[in-house]
């Protein structure tokens, strides 16, 4: 639907064709503000993507990876898949209508890993998220991809060697070393 959240252990440069956005709000402002990324995007920071359909590739650098969840601004991380709380928000597709939805029942919306929902305390005292987006049809899918591709991580986050027996995070995706 041309828009999605992300949020990458590494620092990444934004490809041709993406916008990326941080969300801002103000105490007592009825809007949030979208400022644009330009070059890259900060490691763990979660950011609004805004691309037409295609698949892009955000090549990164080795930075720590932080495992736990992290609010920045108006945008808090998701590291791995999970259910949506009630009263969160999610962007979501309804009808064809893009927007951040609240999340009305228990297990009824999951959360891709490496996504953001909006900030229920923003969500609430936010009619609006100010930003222009260009004419977008979707987007397909995001790729993941480091420049040191030999790099590796366990489920807690921790990078490990290629002698790590167990399920590793490589590349974006899991995989089990053997």
């Amino acid at each position: 639907a041309g828009a999605s959240t992300l949020v990458l252990p590494y620092e990444a440069t934004i490809p041709e064709g993406v916008k990326a956005y941080t969300l801002a709000y103000k105490e007592g402002e009825a809007t949030a503000i979208a400022t644009e990324l330009t070059g890259s995007i900060p490691a763990n920071t979660p950011v609004l993507i805004n691309a037409v359909a295609g698949t892009y590739n955000f090549h990164g650098t080795e930075t720590p990876w932080e495992k736990d969840e992290k609010t920045v601004g108006a945008l808090t991380s998701v590291r791995a898949c999970k259910y949506a709380l009630p009263g969160w928000y999610v962007l979501q597709d309804h009808n064809g209508e893009v927007g951040f939805y609240r999340v009305e029942k228990e297990n009824s919306v999951m959360i891709g890993a490496n996504r953001a929902y909006l900030t229920p305390s923003v969500a609430t005292a936010a009619a609006k998220i100010n930003i222009e987006y260009p004419e977008v049809t979707g987007i397909t899918s995001i790729k993941t991809t480091t420049i040191e591709n030999d790099v590796m991580y366990n489920l807690a986050g921790q990078k490990v060697g290629n002698d790590y027996r167990g399920i590793v995070i490589k590349n974006g995706h899991k995989f089990f070393n053997k």
